[in-house]
């Protein structure tokens, strides 16, 4: 299950390079928000009202962005070691599921 998140991811991440073109051997800063979908589930009045809201459901942020981190590496950087600070991180339900996210380089 976890291979294949991760090959979702990077073939995502490999998209996106294309029109990026962001590669970095020094260190970086990570943000990362997780837009996770709301349980279908779920009645109208409490989509509604969890819309937007921190998310704490499984799996947990770190795992998450373990993930990206793992997806990223040879992609936009060489080694996920070079990491060295994040930024804003979060889980957030929301009705379109997505990840945003922003790498920048430390001076």
């Amino acid at each position: 299950k976890y291979a294949d998140y991760l090959d979702d991811l990077r073939y995502l991440f490999t998209d996106i390079k294309k029109e990026e073109k962001f590669y970095s051997e020094n260190l970086l800063e990570l943000s990362a928000i997780f837009y996770v979908p709301i349980p279908k589930s779920w009645s109208k009045k409490k989509k509604n009202i969890h819309e937007g809201k921190y998310c704490k459901v499984r799996p947990d942020l770190s795992n998450y962005i373990k993930a990206i981190e793992d997806a990223m590496e040879g992609i936009f950087f060489k080694n996920d070691s070079q990491i060295a600070l994040y930024g804003k991180c979060a889980k957030i339900y929301s009705s379109v599921p997505r990840i945003e996210f922003e790498l920048k380089e430390i001076t």
